[in-house]
């Protein structure tokens, strides 16, 4: 996942947005798997400036992906097919 969406995010975008795959295998990992209520994979977790700011669990495309991330770093976007979801850059898990 996290391959395609990197491959469909805009040049000038991939220099805003960090990317980081957590492995949730190991039982070390457990405990952070539980505060951020992973319950299915894959689950992605939207960072700005070191806070949480939303979460979303399940396979999506990127051409939903991609636009909330433009309007995480500042770029407005008339469509937000993600903002019914909790409000809980990217960390896909796997």
């Amino acid at each position: 996942m996290k391959e395609l969406i990197e491959s469909e995010l805009p040049n000038h975008l991939a220099d805003r947005i960090a990317f980081a795959t957590f492995d949730t295998g190991p039982p070390a990992h457990h405990e952070i798997c539980k505060r951020h209520k992973v319950l299915n994979l894959p689950f992605l977790a939207f960072y700005r400036n070191g806070s949480l700011v939303r979460t979303c669990t399940g396979q999506r495309e990127a051409e939903v992906i991609v636009p909330y991330l433009r309007e995480l770093v500042g770029e407005p976007t008339l469509n937000d097919p993600l903002s019914r979801q909790s409000r809980n850059v990217l960390f896909p898990a796997k």
